[in-house]
C-alpha cells in the first residue's frame, strides 16, 4: 500500500513597499506605460499559508487523496479592518479537497474529485461568490 500524510509548516510571504526611491515625474524616451508608486503599500502585506494532505490506497488500484489550505491576510492598508470593504483589509482563504484517482491499466488511469473553498473578508472583496464547489474528472496516460 502506498499511503502518505504530508504537512506542510506555515510559509509566509511578505509584501512591502521598496525602499528605492524612484524620483517621479522620471523621463521616458517613448510612450511611458507604467505609473511608479514608492509608497504603494504603507504597511507590509503579510500572507500566511498552512495546508496539508492524506494520500490512503483503498484497494492496489484506488487511491483517494484528501487536502486542506488555510492562508491568512494581514490588514496592510491605511486603516486598519477586517470586513470586505477593501482587498487590504485583513480576511482568509479555506479550501478542501478529496480526489479519487483508479489505476484500470498499467498506463491508464481515471479521476475525479471536488474542491471547495471559501473567503472571507479582505480575501472576498473582490469576488462575486465567496464560496465554490468545483468539480473535476479526467483521464490520464502515462508514457
Amino acid at each position: 500500500m502506498r499511503n502518505a500524510i504530508e504537512r506542510q509548516i506555515p510559509s509566509t510571504i511578505k509584501y512591502q513597499s521598496s525602499s528605492l526611491s524612484i524620483a517621479v515625474p522620471f523621463s521616458c524616451s517613448a510612450a511611458c506605460l507604467g505609473v511608479i508608486i514608492n509608497t504603494a503599500l504603507p504597511n507590509p502585506k503579510v500572507l500566511q499559508i498552512s495546508w496539508g494532505g492524506l494520500k490512503y490506497a483503498m484497494t492496489k488500484d484506488l487511491d483517494i487523496t484528501c487536502a486542506l489550505y488555510h492562508y491568512d491576510q494581514n490588514s496592510y492598508g491605511k486603516v486598519r479592518c477586517s470586513n470586505t470593504s477593501a482587498g487590504t483589509c485583513s480576511g482568509t482563504l479555506e479550501a478542501y479537497s478529496v480526489a479519487l484517482d483508479y489505476r484500470f491499466a498499467k498506463r491508464f488511469d481515471a479521476y475525479a474529485g471536488v474542491m471547495f473553498s471559501r473567503v472571507a473578508d479582505g480575501l472576498a472583496s473582490v469576488f462575486l461568490n465567496t464560496s465554490t464547489a468545483d468539480p473535476m474528472i479526467g483521464f490520464r496516460f502515462k508514457f
